[in-house]
């Protein structure tokens, strides 16, 4: 694991999954890195697919803020949203989920010969407010079955990631609360 990265949950003989600490560190133990590296694992053994990885939208990019197993995208890497397989869902060009990408009319023809990946399936990740966070998202470089509960699970883990994004956020915010707080009160408490 390279300087300034975390480890996220790989098998023997994955190639070294990481997470910029940047963006998967947390205060308190447990919290949103965990949450990240549990989902991964679950839904890549479950689907014993080829890679699990977690997306947070900046702006036109998607940040791959963790990843699991061998494939397309490397953690901290930045990806142009036209680029990126879960942009044509969200937009809704194409079905969040699909066995066999190359096929004609499957909406990922191009992306699928750029990354070299068959099968996808992708999960929203929306904020307790509402606000889309990312996704998560597993891919497989052979075309494989996408079944009713593996789409249910991956949904449920999007859901409970996003509640533990919203819960490091609201802590996050109060911790600058409580701060600001300290220095206005020392301000206000100093002789004149």
């Amino acid at each position: 694991v390279g300087a300034g990265a975390i480890a996220v949950g790989a098998a023997p003989g994955d190639a070294p999954a990481e997470a910029p600490v940047a963006a998967a560190a947390d205060p308190a133990p447990g919290g949103f890195a965990a949450a990240c590296r549990g989902a991964l694992d679950e839904l890549r053994a479950a689907m014993g697919w080829d890679q699990a990885f977690i997306t947070r939208i900046q702006g036109g990019d998607l940040e791959i803020v963790a990843a699991s197993g061998q494939g397309p995208v490397e953690p901290g890497a930045i990806v142009p949203m036209p680029e990126a397989l879960c942009h044509r869902w969200l937009d809704g060009h194409a079905s969040p989920a699909h066995g066999n990408l190359s096929a004609s009319g499957s909406g990922y023809e191009d992306l699928a010969a750029r990354h070299g990946v068959e099968s996808y399936s992708g999960h929203p990740i929306v904020l307790p407010g509402g606000a889309l966070f990312g996704t998560l998202c597993v891919v497989d470089r052979h075309p494989r079955e996408i079944s009713g509960p593996a789409r249910e699970l991956g949904d449920a883990l999007a859901r409970m990631l996003a509640l533990d994004a919203g819960r490091e956020s609201i802590a996050t915010a109060l911790g600058r609360a409580r701060v600001g707080l300290g220095e206005a009160t020392s301000r206000d408490a100093a002789p004149a």
